[in-house]
């Protein structure tokens, strides 16, 4: 466990995360849930946002091109289209009682400060602080 715990840790470092991960350091620190209950929080919606949104996509491959890649994600998962993935996704959240924790209002402040911009690089789909903020709400409201 260790030594995979050590390659991933090198394989972050090489290709750097995206908002999904860049977004669950903080709800993992501050509510004190695992770091993989947090990520799952923050891909739960950002996986739906990005699909509906790749008119902002950043990806020097282009938009049609990361509709493809969601597509293709919903096939390995066994499903006829993203929303139906979105939403496989979502039952096997709430399967596996991955609850959001309570939350204040305050808190998507302290959220949405926290993500480093650095790694939000890596995002195919342009996300700015409003629209962090909207999902940090959905994930927790």
């Amino acid at each position: 466990m260790l030594k995979a715990a050590n390659i991933a840790g090198k394989a972050i470092n090489i290709t750097q995360t995206t908002a999904g991960h860049a977004m669950c350091y903080k709800l993992t620190s501050l509510y004190g849930i695992a770091h993989g209950h947090a990520a799952a929080l923050c891909v739960n919606r950002l996986m739906p946002y990005m699909i509906g949104n790749t008119d902002k996509c950043v990806d020097s491959r282009g938009s049609e091109y990361l509709g493809r890649m969601f597509y293709e994600l919903a096939e390995i998962m066994g499903c006829a289209d993203t929303e139906a993935m979105c939403d496989k996704f979502a039952s096997l959240l709430k399967s596996l009682a991955l609850k959001a924790p309570e939350a204040s209002q305050q808190d998507i402040e302290i959220l949405s400060d926290s993500v480093n911009p650095v790694r939000l690089k890596n995002n195919p789909v342009l996300l700015d602080k409003s629209s962090i903020e909207t999902l940090y709400r959905e994930i927790l409201f």
